[in-house]
């Protein structure tokens, strides 16, 4: 089915949802809420609330907006955005964090772009930051993507994803089983990434599809620094090769020797490698290098910026580009950043 540029069709609301999550951030949550439903596409929006104790709930039933709430009784971290997918009838899923909005247009281009291309099962977006919209340096990489291209698709291949910025398959999205619950926030698209892949998808990048992140004042750079390098580790763990693994390990544990959040986070990797080894899916030959091809270049990109990063490639968004770049990687634990550095 084609559609019309926004703004010429009544809306996408059976075609797409925009799936929300949040903890404890009401007034970044209800900025992003109100954007949503003023876009001209009309999606569905399903909000799934992660047992905030700042009233998000409440605020935003109060708001009275045609938003689905599902207010979680613990803290699913990213696997919220799996629960607010199964409850979704529409063909496609939007994520969106709480201080991120898709821009008018972006999800009728996603639509399209999915509709005329069935071998993809993920668009992922252009991030801009901040009130003057600048580019997130995260998506020049993913614009100058090194995984060889393939004839017909509209746009670079990816291994990874920036969730806050992507327009998935619903059903191929469940088919991976969703986001991983061990995995929390940081570094978890990377699981996602490679089932896909592994059972035949394409993901690309489509740079004329928009969200706008304006980065929340509440987050904590040094938790997150711990998370992203648990999750490098248990990621390679779970889907990669075992000398993919080693190379992730080393690595990981080489900047861990400078910084304290980053050991921790290898510590934390060690506690849950049974429980990753148990459930370890590799993925095939094929997609396996391009993974490697993605990480060599991702760790190249970083060195030609200045940064030391733990290794793989973007897969989310920050707010300078920097603390979840990790959207075509194997996960991306970071070293040491510099307190400006945060995530969505």
């Amino acid at each position: 089915m084609a559609h019309a540029l926004a703004g010429q069709v009544p809306g996408l609301r059976s075609d797409v949802a925009v799936v929300v999550i949040t903890r404890n951030r009401r007034d970044d949550l209800l900025r992003t809420v109100v954007g949503l439903v003023g876009l001209p596409e009309n999606p569905r929006v399903v909000v799934v609330d992660n047992a905030s104790e700042d009233g998000s709930v409440a605020a935003l039933r109060a708001l009275g907006a045609d938003v689905d709430v599902i207010a979680a009784s613990t803290n699913l971290e990213a696997s919220a955005r799996t629960v607010g997918a199964q409850i979704s009838d529409c063909r496609y899923v939007a994520f969106c964090d709480d201080d991120v909005c898709w821009q008018p247009g972006a999800l009728t281009r996603a639509v399209q772009v999915l509709d005329a291309h069935p071998s993809v099962a993920l668009v992922c977006g252009r991030v801009v930051v901040g009130d003057d919209a600048h580019d997130d340096a995260t998506c020049e990489f993913l614009a100058r993507s090194p995984i060889p291209p393939r004839a017909g698709l509209p746009g670079p291949r990816l291994v990874g994803f920036l969730a806050s910025a992507s327009v998935v398959r619903r059903d191929a999205f469940i088919a991976t089983g969703g986001f991983e619950p061990r995995l929390g926030v940081g570094g978890e698209e990377s699981v996602v990434a490679y089932r896909l892949a592994a059972a035949g998808w394409d993901l690309v990048y489509a740079p004329d599809v928009v969200v706008h992140h304006r980065p929340s004042p509440v987050r904590d750079v040094t938790a997150r620094r711990r998370v992203l390098a648990r999750n490098e580790v248990l990621t390679a763990a779970l889907a990669r090769p075992l000398r993919a693994l080693a190379r992730t390990a080393s690595r990981t544990a080489r900047i861990a020797v400078h910084d304290r959040a980053t050991a921790r986070g290898l510590a934390d990797a060690a506690l849950a490698l049974p429980w990753a080894l148990r459930n370890r899916r590799v993925v095939p030959r094929p997609v396996a290098r391009e993974i490697d091809v993605a990480e060599r270049a991702w760790l190249a990109h970083e060195r030609r910026r200045g940064s030391v990063t733990q290794g793989s490639v973007p897969q989310r968004s920050a707010p300078h580009a920097r603390d979840r770049l990790q959207a075509h990687r194997p996960g991306v634990a970071r070293a040491p950043m510099p307190p400006s550095v945060s995530r969505p």
